[in-house]
């Protein structure tokens, strides 16, 4: 699928702590966004249940990088402050976080997430959060 903004899915691709835990940016664009992480065994509490941590990272993410598309290139967002609530053991092939920005101004933004777990073609909800952040304009050091 197609992402509307390309430019935050590669920033969202460039942070070390993404690439370690091997987090993907599928779609992004218009106060939304699909982020997929491959479930591997060093995130599960027993190779099989993912720690609720990562849970988390992926609602974190999920949500920030949704409001993040409601803002211009260059501008990237900053947690504020951000809630989970486990609804389901969260073991399968890969987890789904999928964000939707529900408010918005010139600084602090706001998201909805639920997290999935997918495996093969089924899917079930693991978790639903909610994420508030500050945009900053924010170039790369290497830039």
């Amino acid at each position: 699928m197609a992402s509307a903004r390309p430019d935050l899915v590669e920033a969202f691709h460039r942070q070390l702590a993404i690439q370690h835990l091997g987090l993907e940016a599928v779609e992004v664009g218009s106060g939304n966004a699909t982020i997929r992480l491959p479930i591997k065994p060093e995130l599960t509490v027993d190779g099989r249940f993912v720690i609720a941590g990562i849970v988390g990272t992926l609602v974190e993410y999920g949500g920030a990088v949704a409001c993040a598309s409601l803002h211009p290139e260059g501008w990237l967002p900053l947690g504020v402050s951000f809630t989970v609530n486990t609804v389901a053991p969260a073991a399968g092939d890969s987890l789904r976080a999928v964000g939707r920005a529900v408010g918005g101004g010139d600084q602090l933004s706001s998201a909805i997430v639920e997290v999935y777990a997918d495996r093969g073609d089924d899917s079930a909800l693991v978790a639903t959060g909610t994420v508030v952040t500050r945009v900053v304009p924010f170039e790369w050091a290497d830039e």
